[in-house]
């Protein structure tokens, strides 16, 4: 389309939007393809990107989401995309969480959109 893409993180706590927008700032500022915001989910309320991805933080066997338990919270995270919306996150934890997320990893599962990451092989 030759227009700028808008690119949103989406993170549920202050301090990994923080350690984010530190890892992605100056690689992403002047960029005449695509612009990156990095905001916590109440920082995205009443905004939209096209492209949108959610970092879930969390990783247990137990299933615990934390913050992200809250469904509000967890409605504006994913309804911001205008386009395209990518997870990232532990599948395990979220599908043991007994909760939305759960339900959403069982569609993405179903629908082959759930990726698992490639390891490294060591040398």
């Amino acid at each position: 389309t030759r227009s700028k893409l808008s690119i949103g993180v989406v993170c549920p706590y202050n301090a990994q939007v923080t350690a984010i927008q530190e890892k992605v700032g100056k690689a992403c500022r002047r960029n005449d393809y695509f612009s990156v915001k990095v905001k916590s989910v109440d920082g995205f309320q009443g905004a939209e990107e096209d492209i949108i991805t959610i970092s879930t933080v969390r990783s247990n066997g137990a299933g615990t989401v934390g913050f992200l338990s809250n469904l509000r919270r967890t409605n504006v995270a994913l309804t911001r995309a205008k386009h395209c919306l990518w997870i990232v996150g532990n599948g395990t934890t979220l599908f043991n969480s007994n909760s939305v997320w759960q339900k959403i990893v069982k569609d993405t599962r179903d629908r082959g959109c759930f990726l698992m990451p490639l390891m490294r092989r060591s040398c």
